[in-house]
């Protein structure tokens, strides 16, 4: 909740969010910032805890990568931001 008050204000280059959160879930929080003109295009990297299972609401549509934190974290942020920021 905190986080859609500051993009009022802030826009920044990038998002990291977690899946897991108190008060409202990655899922809803990714689907706000989709659904807002200013904040739609902002590219959104997500952490998610296994990298296995079934996940009712893939997050892989909306969210441009998805880094799990149970698989080579370091490699997979990595190639996430150099993607997301157009790095090489």
């Amino acid at each position: 909740m905190e986080a859609l008050e500051i993009l009022k204000t802030v826009l920044p280059d990038l998002i990291v969010t977690d899946l897991s959160m108190p008060k409202m879930d990655g899922h809803e929080f990714i689907s706000r910032l989709k659904s807002r003109s200013h904040t739609e295009k902002i590219p959104i990297i997500v952490l998610a805890g296994r990298s296995t299972g079934s996940d009712p609401t893939p997050v892989e549509d909306r969210a441009e990568h998805i880094v799990y934190k149970d698989v080579d974290i370091d490699t997979q942020l990595r190639k996430a931001l150099t993607a997301a920021l157009g790095e090489s």
